[in-house]
């Protein structure tokens, strides 16, 4: 499939007002010493309980079936093969890679499937007290909240648009990490999560989260200042850049309100490129290697 078709399917989602909040970006600019908010409103993908509890089935089947095809095509899966089978190629493929996303993209189709074959199978038998469903097919169980349900079908789409609010590498990988680390978290703790593959495989695998990336808001300071700093005598993989803004957003509970979710980005242009370098990837001193630069390259296409 190309990318239209799975930007039309997106796009269908909308139409039906099923969204998922994404990440809001504010942009910050340094004037004359003084940071200066600047709002704009992102794309948001907000799931609506109303919908959900009217006909649950209805975005399931269209996530599934747009996920199918698109872990068809990226994993080179052959037409016709069973769904067990397809994840398990799709595993195999992160072991071999050692590929955190791919591994996100087994564990998604592993979820997405078993709630599809409740839908299909067995509809007469899932339960929902208008706060938690509960599928159950033979072999299959799983409680989920509507709240971590909506986040499934938002990691899925995420992975499969392949962007997140913030065009960088670096961003994209970060949050689809963090979403699917909150559910797995979640499954584990309250899901009684069991199915047909669970006496090879065990429960949902964990992906380790190399830092606490923010997803709420994230603030990018758009002219931020810094420094490079060379260490000859350790070699260029050595070499630096170093953040010389102060400025961050609130991270924290202030007043009783809930900032913990805010992230602050800082957007510079150095030798012919621009990247946006979260604050949770900086060391002590403000300072990033020139060699980890890569993942945060502002991607262009798209914006």
């Amino acid at each position: 499939m190309d990318r239209k078709f799975y930007d039309t399917v997106i796009g269908l989602l909308d139409d039906l007002n099923i969204h998922f909040r994404e990440t809001e970006v504010l942009k910050v600019s340094l004037e004359t010493g003084k940071p200066v908010v600047k709002m704009f409103l992102t794309d948001s993908f907000c799931f609506k309980e109303r919908d959900l509890s009217e006909a649950p089935v209805v975005p399931c089947l269209i996530i599934f079936a747009m996920f199918d095809c698109y872990a068809e095509d990226k994993f080179s899966l052959p037409v016709g093969e069973n769904f067990k089978s397809r994840y398990e190629r799709i595993l195999n493929n992160a072991s071999n890679s050692n590929e955190r996303l791919s591994l996100i993209t087994g564990e998604c189709y592993r979820l997405i499937r078993l709630i599809r074959n409740c839908f299909v199978h067995n509809m007469s038998g899932i339960g929902n007290d208008g706060s938690t469903f509960h599928f159950q097919h033979r072999n299959n169980n799983l409680k989920i909240s509507v709240e971590m349900l909506h986040l499934l079908y938002y990691t899925i789409v995420l992975l499969v648009k392949g962007s997140y609010a913030v065009s960088t590498r670096g961003h994209f990988e970060s949050a689809v990490i963090k979403y699917y680390g909150k559910l797995q978290r979640y499954i584990a703790a309250y899901g009684n999560f069991s199915d047909d593959l669970c006496s090879l495989h065990g429960g949902l695998s964990a992906v380790t989260e190399e830092f606490n990336f923010k997803v709420g808001s994230r603030y990018c300071v758009e002219n931020a200042a810094y420094l490079i700093i060379f260490n000859p005598c350790e070699g260029s993989e050595m070499d630096r850049m170093q953040i010389t803004e102060n400025y961050r957003a609130i991270d924290s509970i202030v007043g009783g309100i809930d900032y913990s979710e805010n992230g602050t980005d800082y957007l510079v242009n150095y030798s012919g490129n621009s990247y946006v370098i979260p604050l949770e990837v900086l060391d002590e001193n403000n300072s990033i290697r020139l060699s980890e630069l890569e993942k945060w390259k502002k991607i262009l296409k798209g914006l």
